[in-house]
């Protein structure tokens, strides 16, 4: 999984300095699945091999990949390869590779028979690929581009909606604006732009925690929206975990969910430090150091969940709750003085 995702951001990292629209597509791909009706365990090899769907991209040269004009027909040409190429990479026996093979090659290809490289039809193209062709399509047109301006989410929608039983399985279509407010939520928790502190957050509310271990606090709240939404995301993380554990289900899923409250938290940090970057924030240094501190620290637990998994899930329990409510209380707080700015 580690070699995927690093194959995954390599390739974004041509033509996405950010690489976050690797982790809003991915994301994206697995709600539409959820609204789909695909099982947990499909879902969960989803999320692990969508990553790799443009990973031939490597193979493109940059004055093609990044031309801000409109491609000639050879240029597009080969940009159309970075399919072929990308399979080519992820040759294998292994059952998680054949998926990841999968959605590389046929990411391009459309339900009327009309895209790439193979002309594939309607259930021809496996599911996974047709998941995350609406998925990945949905965020290039919200994503500024060498050749192209953002789209609105209003024009985005509707051309998703426009394409059904053209471009894209009319089933997903119809599962991706039922799974359209979970979408924008992610969306908004992986913003890849410098946030201003004013700006606000329309999201709709998340229902009510029933038993949460670490609950919400509005004297958590630094004043700043977006920050705030990603505290309680955060905070939802480590509920979830809380719930794995009281749940007993084991080191494994332990793991799924720190890995995921770990990524996580990397995306918050870079989103506070270039926020902090940008406004000449005095405190930038002092908080790059804790964030490291802490990512170190999430580190050494995968080795003690594997070497003493009883005691290391309730220390892991302990050292989120405690640290990120101690971080948000005492270092986060001082960002209030950006909106007063």
């Amino acid at each position: 999984m580690e070699i995927f995702n690093g194959l995954g951001r390599a390739a974004h990292y041509r033509d996405d300095d950010t690489g976050w629209h690797i982790m809003r597509m991915t994301r994206f791909a697995v709600a539409i699945a959820k609204a789909y009706g695909l099982p947990e365990w499909e879902r969960e090899v989803l999320a692990t091999v969508a990553p790799m769907h443009d990973v031939g991209k490597i193979g493109i040269p940059d004055a093609i990949l990044l031309k801000p004009e409109k491609l000639s027909e050879e240029e597009f040409a080969a940009v159309k390869e970075h399919t072929t190429i990308g399979a080519t990479i992820l040759e294998g026996n292994d059952p998680l590779l054949a998926a990841a093979r999968e959605v590389a090659l046929s990411h391009h290809e459309r339900w009327d028979g009309l895209g790439y490289p193979e002309g594939l039809a309607r259930e021809q193209i496996p599911v996974l690929a047709r998941i995350c062709a609406v998925a990945d399509v949905f965020d290039a047109l919200l994503s500024v581009r060498p050749y192209k301006e953002a789209w609105s989410v209003e024009a985005a929608t509707e051309w998703i909606a426009a394409h059904s039983g053209k471009l894209f399985d009319p089933a997903l279509v119809e599962a991706f604006k039922e799974a359209l407010p979970e979408i924008m939520r992610i969306r908004e928790l992986y913003r890849d732009d410098i946030i201003d502190p004013r700006e606000s957050v329309a999201l709709l509310p998340r229902p009510p925690r029933k038993n949460a271990w670490v609950e919400w606090d509005d004297k958590l709240s630094v004043g700043i929206d977006t920050i705030d939404e990603h505290h309680r995301y955060l905070l939802d993380l480590i509920n979830d975990l809380f719930d794995v554990v009281n749940s007993k289900q084991g080191a494994r899923e332990i793991a799924k969910v720190l890995k995921a409250t770990e990524s996580y938290a990397k995306v918050h940090f870079r989103t506070e430090e270039l926020m902090m970057q940008h406004h000449g924030y005095e405190g930038l240094s002092r908080q790059k150091q804790q964030h490291h501190a802490f990512e170190a620290r999430i580190s050494e637990f995968y080795d003690e969940l594997h070497e003493n998994p009883m005691v290391a899930q309730f220390d892991i329990l302990s050292y989120l709750r405690d640290w990120l409510i101690h971080h948000i209380s005492i270092e986060d707080a001082g960002l209030r003085s950006l909106t007063r700015e």
